[in-house]
């Protein structure tokens, strides 16, 4: 039995969906990481918390000849794996999953023509098989990476949209202690002169200004669908891990140089969204949500809900939504924040 939801393949598949649907979101932090890193010839490269691939593939389309090692402690590495043509996954059986199980919910129709995720994913096979043999990857976490990887042999490090779950990360303790680990880790296996470049949203790092623009998290519609989503599954309240206190730029400077690192370069990225994006990261995001806590129920053997239960619960949280907020009242934006530090 699959005790998480991460090691879930039909999460990993809606994680993806959700990335195609936004564009490939993930994909754009990545390329824009890579870029503010500058770098020139680079041959061994590792993607921290690679997720579903989208990083391991900009990495390969931007570094000309660079060997990619991809990392991620999730059964999500397998959709990434798939785009490489690499085993055990076998295509058939994943778009065999994708017919069963769809990865996004009907009612996201009526506000936006999702993407096809089987097309996607035999386009990426077409495109990057050929690559397979530049890439490798590990199911593990970023502070295990010295058990697989010589000390003071990596040019180059990216974790994008990873470093928050250094802080997050409920397996492994005091968090700020597993933080330590993780970068520690990075150090040893950058060569001297070597780059470590990450970046990730308001979520984590307090912006120059101290204002933090992640409305798309905090925005009141989508803590009423949240509210309502919430006491439809019969909880008073979202569950969940507090968040830790987000970090500013001196104690991103202090971390990096506690593990031998200096931080060289940063650029902060903040854009407006449409409202409506708010309404599909809400159905989107619920549909996860719903996925979970069905996982949860199943393993403990309680109730689960068919999809047209969870497509009615999306409906009336929705519902409620727009009856409290008005999208358009309130403008939206995101904020990423890039980081470049050199060993």
């Amino acid at each position: 039995m699959v005790s998480s939801v991460f090691d879930s393949l039909q999460y990993a598949l809606f994680y993806e969906q959700d990335n195609l649907n936004c564009g490939d979101e993930y994909g754009r932090h990545a390329a824009d990481s890579i870029r503010l890193a500058n770098l020139g010839t680079c041959s061994n490269v590792v993607d921290i918390g690679c997720g579903t691939g989208a990083s391991t593939c900009k990495l390969i389309d931007m570094l000309e000849g660079a060997r990619v090692v991809g990392v991620e402690p999730h059964r999500m590495i397998d959709i990434a794996r798939l785009k490489f043509g690499m085993p055990p996954l076998i295509p058939e059986e994943i778009f065999e999953t994708v017919k069963k199980h769809p990865p996004y919910p009907e009612i996201l129709r009526k506000y936006k023509t999702p993407r096809d995720l089987e097309s996607h994913l035999r386009e990426c096979i077409a495109k990057y098989q050929s690559c397979a043999s530049r890439t490798n990857f590990y199911q593990t976490d970023a502070s295990r990476i010295p058990e697989f990887l010589d000390a003071d042999s990596q040019d180059l490090i990216l974790a994008s949209q990873v470093v928050h779950w250094f802080r997050e990360n409920p397996h492994h303790g005091n968090p700020s202690s597993y933080e330590g680990k993780a970068i520690g880790a990075i150090n040893h296996c950058l060569k001297e002169g070597g780059i470590f470049v990450f970046n990730t949203t308001s979520r984590g790092v307090l912006m120059s200004n101290g204002q933090n623009l992640e409305q798309m998290g905090e925005h009141p519609f989508r803590r009423a669908f949240k509210e309502r989503l919430y006491v439809l599954l019969g909880k008073t309240k979202e569950t969940g891990r507090k968040m830790p206190k987000k970090l500013d730029d001196n104690e991103i400077d202090k971390i990096m140089g506690e593990n031998g690192l200096t931080i060289i370069a940063k650029k902060e990225e903040i854009r407006r969204v449409e409202p409506k994006t708010v309404r599909e990261n809400c159905i989107t995001g619920g549909h996860m949500s719903l996925f979970e806590s069905d996982f949860k129920s199943s393993n403990q053997r309680g109730k689960t809900l068919s999809m047209k239960e969870r497509e009615q619960v999306l409906e009336e949280a929705l519902t409620y939504a727009e009856t409290t907020c008005l999208l358009e009242e309130i403008d939206v934006t995101t904020s990423v924040v890039h980081y470049v530090a050199r060993k």
